[in-house]
Parts: C-alpha cells; structure tokens; sequence
C-alpha cells in the first residue's frame, strides 16, 4: 500500500531522503541528462574529437590511466569495417579470400562517408 504523497516526490526529494536514511540510490539519467551532467563536464568526461569521417564527435575519455606504456596520441574509433583487410591479413587469409569473403558479404568494409 503506498503512503499519501509518495507518488508526488521529485527525484530530487527522494534522493535526499534516501541521503538521509543513508540508502545507496542515486538519480536515473537519460541520455540526455547524461550529457549536461555538471560532475561529467567536471571530470572531463566526453572529450572533443574531429573524427576524420564523421567530423565533430563527443567521446567518453578512457576509464582508467595507467603510468607508462600509455599510447601517445589518442586514436578515433574506428567505423565498422574500418580494419577487416588488416586483420583477416594477420590472421593468415590470402588476397583472393579476403576478396571471397568480401564479395560474400561474410565480412564487410566501411561505406563511403
């Protein structure tokens, strides 16, 4: 049975609440809340890039940092596709099986921007 005015709470008041009674809860974001988070902006979440086939995106930084062995210089996200040859290459495929498979549509390349 829900208590008189439970229903009418704000997100914002039953987070304090919960603070209160010291409950682990936290507010559910939209995508969009997501977004203009103050905390995220603060923390330099989502870092600017101009992709170089999708132009000005918004990414998320990497998670976690580490000393030493860290990559030098950041590298966009790659399109679906972008690296098949590459990789059936160093998996051992020859030219004319890439090409079969390919041609199939087992495996695929990036469209054209």
């Amino acid at each position: 049975m829900q208590k008189e005015g439970a229903a009418k709470k704000t997100t914002a008041e039953w987070v304090e609440i919960f603070d209160r009674l010291d409950v682990p809860a936290a507010r559910y974001n939209s995508i969009d809340d997501v977004l203009v988070d103050p905390h995220l902006a603060d923390v330099g979440f989502f870092q600017p890039e101009d992709h170089p086939s999708e132009g000005k995106i918004r990414r998320t930084r990497r998670a976690n940092t580490f000393s030493g062995g860290a990559r030098k210089t950041e590298i966009h996200a790659p399109r679906l596709g972008e690296h098949t040859r590459g990789v059936l290459t160093e998996l051992g495929y020859a030219k004319d099986e890439i090409e079969a498979l390919l041609a199939s549509g087992a495996v695929g390349e990036p469209h054209a921007p």
